[in-house]
């Protein structure tokens, strides 16, 4: 029992080690991308990240995710 224990134990820290590591690569490709990427929540079009690019496009900071939200909220309220 201990054994086994010991065994799923690692399993379970290599697959967070690995986790870590994929989180790292898109975030890297993310924010290093000269593409505009959004990412938005499907149901609400809440804006959860946007890249430099993208922000460059709306004359926002990268961080202010919340203001782009309300930005493009506005625009489809004025179409």
């Amino acid at each position: 029992l201990q054994q086994r224990l010991l065994q799923v134990q690692q399993s379970l820290e290599r697959d967070h080690m690995r986790l870590r590591q994929a989180e790292a690569r898109y975030r890297m490709l993310f924010d290093r991308s000269g593409e505009a990427m959004v990412i938005a929540e499907a149901g609400s079009g809440r804006i959860r990240e946007i890249n430099p690019p993208a922000a460059a496009l709306v004359g926002a900071l990268p961080s202010s995710a919340k203001a782009v939200t309300a930005l493009f909220a506005a625009e489809d309220r004025d179409t």
